[in-house]
């Protein structure tokens, strides 16, 4: 078997048709990986990974395989010398792993050179060695068994012709057909289980699995079983009459994919195990006993950037689907399939008005202009009747597009996550906004209301003193109240607590009289209602002073001259901070500025009583300061200067998240008046409970307008000014969510995926383009020719010596 096997390897490489197939092989993926612009482009895609080489090699696969395997058995039945081979001690299943083991190695042969590429994308990433290795190896072996499927295929219709040019196309023909011929008859199969089934035939389905740098057993033994199956079918062909022993071998392979589907292991060889989905994930889909299924409006033409996220969208679809099988169906929508512009204007509106987020992009044409194109960077996942949405986009201005498209690849699985379980939970929890002391109303807590519904019941009502009343509740909601809370409702609050409820206190100590800054002066002071000393004995002392922070957003200033027209212009305005949080929280991770207003500072307290934890969760920037009320604000302030050195404070708390065992503020004290039920023990030490306290009050405010004759409430964090959403709903969302949470999937928003970027200096160099564009098409090619020279020289150097 071995003296076979090196016979056709030697064959293979005695005429040039071997090295030209293996040349013509490296030369299309060098044009289409370096030189051809357009999707499998490495320096347009700017990421440094070699995922184009692996989305094309597959296709010229196509025919460098066939074009080695076509002469395995062909040229032996032409020339007669099969059955000569029938003579020699060898076994017809050792001929046929000989020829297929043969091809094989020349396809692992024909791979080597392709190195250059890993090498070369390695050397002008951001900074070199900016690849994923571990995960190009994965990808590495997932071509190499494409390679060993597609050369089972080509020995098997080889066997079946005398005829090399009829065995290149037959091999072609099948290997296409089991490549993409499932795809198709998936997509007529529309959804379900018979689709799914059809999928996990194909290749594709397997290769696009393996080809992330993803070894599951289920795709391996998948490439196996064809591989088996078609070398049975050589061997019977080569054994006429053998149609029983290819019956039960097919049996047996049926039966072992079966088994196979049951239960499996993945092996995740990327740098962050970025495809290894999350514990509660997992349980998530193997529980999922309905269809879910996810429309993901992100197809068509794209940029660069975008087609990169639109495949991880795919990718975790596919990892869902791995463990939550044809439950979890999928599909990619490019609206602009739609023809008819006012048709597609109306879907687009729709979608919209269903809470999809739209992004704006540019596309290039092919003459060098651009074009505006409005996208849907999320998807509508519906089940049971039911749908929601899921947006995807994180936009923080204050870092790279491509940083905020990797924070929302980080996200990604926790966002999909979360409307899944929502959607298909049968106990939804319910959330209270506390009423009856001035607080927010529903219009300007509309925005925030709206999108807690998608995953909570929302209810709004009074404590009236009743501690029974709020334990039903997962958390209760208290958005800037301006009146004082009485010591019945305190009470409640505080016993709520005390049984390990969860709280979330939006406070304004200082009352700016900010309706007064139209006429240019007003008068700061302080405004408690209450609530701040039972902080206080949990944690956290409230301070009445403003927080000014030259990190601000910015308001509309008339500049003009008395008695002439106005005329605005948008300048700073320090008492409107930004604030920020801690990069690596769960909470806060990869989220935009929050807008405030007016804020106060806190400080947190040790020797509160108790075992909590606290996290600051926002604080200003680091030039910022406070002052003391009663203080006078004027709009005049604008047109100064700020003085730098006033600003020498950083990081004054805003928000802090509190997390543990409370001490009761009602400990040794007697039940107030009023409290429902009279008899109530007062229960002194808290089981674990979290807290949350932000000093401004209008961090959950949306803004209103008067549209069309109607108030309309705009989207939290919108600043109809500066024509900005900064990430208020987003946090406050996080805030609920993380304290809230009982399977753990909050922790999927500290996940961190590398962002693997291409060197901008070497890419935006059109010389040092050039020089690697030309190492990388005639380097592979070069080392190509001098192996077949040596191999030649030694070949003849050993028969004629």
């Amino acid at each position: 078997m071995w003296t076979l096997f090196r016979k056709e390897i030697s064959g293979f490489f005695s005429t040039l048709t071997g090295y030209l197939v293996i040349s013509v092989f490296l030369v299309l993926n060098s044009l289409f990986i370096w030189i051809i612009p357009g999707d499998f482009n490495v320096i347009e895609s700017g990421y440094a990974t070699l995922d184009p080489l692996f989305a094309i090699a597959p296709w010229v696969f196509l025919f460098l395989v066939p074009a080695i395997t076509m002469r395995m058995f062909s040229e032996e039945k032409r020339m007669g010398t099969l059955e000569l081979l029938y003579t020699r001690p060898v076994t017809h299943l050792q001929i046929v792993l000989s020829k297929f083991l043969a091809s094989w190695a020349l396809v692992l042969l024909s791979l080597l050179p392709t190195l250059i590429f890993f090498w070369s994308v390695s050397r002008i990433g951001s900074p070199p060695g900016n690849i994923d290795t571990g995960g190009t190896w994965g990808s590495y072996t997932g071509l190499l068994f494409l390679g060993g499927i597609y050369a089972a295929i080509g020995i098997f219709a080889s066997s079946l012709t005398s005829n090399q040019v009829v065995a290149f196309i037959l091999a072609l023909v099948v290997s296409f057909l089991l490549y993409l011929g499932f795809d198709f008859l998936g997509s007529l199969a529309g959804t379900g289980q018979v689709r799914y089934l059809l999928l996990r035939l194909g290749i594709d389905y397997h290769y696009n699995s393996m080809s992330r740098g993803v070894l599951d057993s289920r795709d391996i033994i998948y490439f196996l079983l064809v591989m088996s199956l078609c070398l049975a079918a050589t061997r019977s062909v080569l054994r006429a009459g053998k149609l029983l022993q290819l019956t039960v071998v097919t049996a047996a392979i049926v039966l072992i994919a079966l088994i196979s589907g049951r239960k499996f292991f993945r092996i995740d060889l990327t740098e962050e195990n970025r495809y290894t989905l999350a514990p509660a994930s997992r349980e998530l889909m193997r529980e999922l006993d309905e269809q879910v299924y996810v429309r993901i409006y992100l197809a068509g033409e794209l940029p660069a950037e975008f087609v990169h996220f639109q495949k991880s969208i795919r990718e975790l679809m596919n990892d869902f689907r791995a463990y939550g099988g044809d439950n979890l169906q999928y599909e990619f929508i490019n609206l602009y399939d739609e023809s008819d512009e006012a048709l597609r204007n109306r879907i687009i509106a729709g979608l919209y008005d269903r809470g999809l987020r739209v992004t704006n992009i540019q596309m290039r044409d092919r003459e060098g202009g651009a074009s505006g194109r409005i996208i849907f960077p999320g998807a509508m996942i519906s089940s049971g009747g039911y749908e929601m949405p899921v947006n995807l986009l994180k936009n923080n201005p204050a870092i790279s597009h491509e940083q905020n498209l990797n924070n929302s690849i980080e996200t990604m699985e926790y966002e999909f996550v979360r409307a899944i379980g929502s959607l298909i939970a049968e106990r939804i929890p319910r959330i209270a906004f506390i009423e009856g002391h001035g607080e927010l109303d529903s219009v300007l807590t509309h925005s925030l209301m709206d999108e807690l519904k998608n995953f909570f019941q929302v209810d709004r009502g009074h404590i009236n003193g009743n501690v029974e009343v709020l334990t039903d509740y997962e958390a209760l909601i208290i958005a800037r109240p301006d009146r004082d809370f009485s010591e019945a409702d305190k009470f409640a609050l505080d016993q709520y607590i005390m049984q390990g409820g969860k709280v979330l206190f939006f406070l304004d100590p200082v009352d700016p009289f900010a309706d007064s800054l139209t006429g240019g002066t007003t008068v700061a002071l302080a405004r408690p209602v209450g609530l701040e000393e039972l902080i206080f004995r949990y944690g956290v002392r409230v301070n009445y002073d403003l927080v000014a922070d030259l990190q601000c957003n910015l308001v509309p200033v008339n500049i003009a001259p008395a008695g002439e027209p106005a005329k605005f212009t948008m300048v700073p305005w320090v008492y409107h901070p930004l604030l920020a949080g801690p990069a690596n929280h769960p909470v806060t991770r990869g989220l935009n500025y929050i807008r405030s207003t007016f804020a106060s500072s806190m400080d947190t307290l040790d020797g509160s009583g108790g075992v909590v934890r606290k996290t600051i969760l926002l604080s200003s920037s680091g030039a910022s300061r406070t002052r003391e009320v009663p203080v006078y604000i004027s709009m005049e302030e604008v047109t100064r200067q700020p003085d730098p050195e006033l600003y020498n404070r950083s990081d004054l708390p805003v928000a802090v998240l509190m997390e543990g065992s409370f001490n009761s503020f009602y400990k040794n004290y007697p039940v107030p008046p009023g409290v429902t039920p009279a008899d109530w023990q007062v229960i002194g030490q808290s089981e674990p409970a979290s807290l949350f306290v932000a000093t401004d009050g209008d961090l959950p405010a949306n803004e209103v307008q008067f549209e069309g004759g109607t108030f309309r409430a705009q989207p939290l964090g919108y600043d109809r000014y500066t024509r900005q959403t900064f990430g208020n709903r987003e946090f406050i969302l996080n805030v609920i969510s993380y304290m809230t949470d009982r399977t753990g999937i909050m922790e999927l928003r500290s996940r961190e995926f590398k962002l693997r970027l291409l060197n901008r200096e070497v890419t935006g160099d059109s010389g040092r383009v050039l020089k690697w564009r030309l190492l990388n098409t005639l380097l592979p090619v070069t080392l190509v020719v001098l192996a077949g020279l040596l191999f030649q020289y030694f070949r003849k150097r050993r028969y004629t010596g």
